[in-house]
């Protein structure tokens, strides 16, 4: 069914992963890049949105359970790595369980690797493979699934993998993230990686060429795709428009064109 209010979640990670270590003290505290993206997406096809970022709350269930009866979503996405498995999945119950008719919906690098045992364990109607933001609002308007590629879903007992979507080629087309959807002031980096308060992120290109072993590419693939000069410079911008003192960059690979990285730290400098 067509939805048109979304509640999109990033899960506590920090929270439940670093908390009783030492490192815990150097973890960045950063809004997601990922979400963001994925909420200005949705905002362009006149979608509804709210982003709740559990990183950030000291009680996330308590928190969850409050945007969940106070926002009613029609639909609760949630994306997660493998060690942040068991928090999306609480996340998805927690969904279900408050609101049994929300469509949920997941995705992330987890997802993309293991979309059927993922889908078999969870209480998905969906998952993105791969890149979600073309998909995301497509998935959500269709009256056929089937009809949406980039998805996976189950169907009388069966799992449904349908057509791969193609890789995003054009970055520059993608919205800025809606940073405007965080309370952005809420996030404080240990001064160990960061200077100025609240840190921003930027992916300026996705992708890496090189075959490390320990490198999963399963979402944005081994060749590397790069937004321009100019509109990594007018994101920088914006960022700083939203508020935030310091950008760090979360390429894979920022410096795989020497040339346009040049280009981008002499056009920073020139602004």
């Amino acid at each position: 069914k067509s939805v048109n209010r979304v509640l999109l979640v990033n899960p506590p990670g920090s929270v439940s992963v670093y908390q009783k270590s030492r490192i815990s003290a150097a973890v960045p505290s950063v809004p997601a890049q990922a979400v963001g993206q994925l909420a200005a997406c949705l905002l362009r096809e006149n979608f509804e949105v709210r982003v709740l970022d559990l990183m950030i709350e000291r009680n996330p269930a308590k928190a969850l359970k409050a945007a969940l009866l106070e926002y009613q979503p029609e639909a609760v996405g949630a994306t997660f790595t493998t060690p942040l498995y068991n928090e999306g999945k609480e996340i998805i119950a927690m969904a279900k369980g408050l609101l049994p008719e929300v469509f949920t919906v997941a995705g992330g690098v987890h997802c993309t690797c293991m979309p059927e045992e993922t889908l078999r364990d969870m209480e998905l109607d969906a998952l993105c493979i791969k890149e979600g933001e073309l998909t995301l609002p497509e998935l959500l308007r269709a009256e056929d699934m089937s009809a949406v590629k980039g998805i996976c879903y189950e169907e009388d007992g069966g799992v449904v993998r349908t057509e791969a979507r193609p890789q995003i080629m054009d970055l520059d087309n993608l919205p800025f993230p809606a940073w405007d959807l965080f309370d952005i002031k809420r996030y404080r980096t240990s001064q160990i990686t960061a200077r100025r308060n609240p840190v921003g992120g930027i992916i300026t290109g996705r992708g890496c060429v090189y075959p490390c072993t320990f490198c999963n590419k399963s979402v944005f693939g081994e060749r590397f795709c790069g937004k321009s000069v100019d509109r990594v410079i007018e994101e920088f911008k914006h960022l700083l428009d939203c508020g935030f003192r310091e950008v760090h960059i979360l390429d894979d690979l920022f410096a795989i064109d020497m040339g346009r990285a040049k280009e981008i730290c002499r056009r920073i400098i020139d602004e």
